[in-house]
């Protein structure tokens, strides 16, 4: 997170394997850092608490319509 503490929203993927389905789940900064894992070696992000943490394929926030952040446009 060192190198993207600038960054506004985070996407997650999730992959289904069997199905080749993808889930997409839009966190904002905040969210991101309580979502991340403190370990190297595999993904930055736990999957269980991203799926806690977010509504799946819920990009509300690109509408202006959750003001969590301050994505500094006027």
């Amino acid at each position: 997170m060192n190198t993207k503490g600038d960054a506004h929203l985070f996407l997650f993927v999730e992959l289904d394997v069997a199905s080749l389905g993808a889930t997409f789940y839009l966190l904002t900064n905040s969210q991101a850092r309580a979502c991340r894992k403190n370990c190297s070696g595999s993904g930055n992000f736990a999957p269980w608490r991203v799926r806690e943490t977010v509504v799946a394929n819920d990009f509300a926030v690109l509408s202006g319509s959750v003001t969590e952040i301050d994505l500094g446009v006027d």
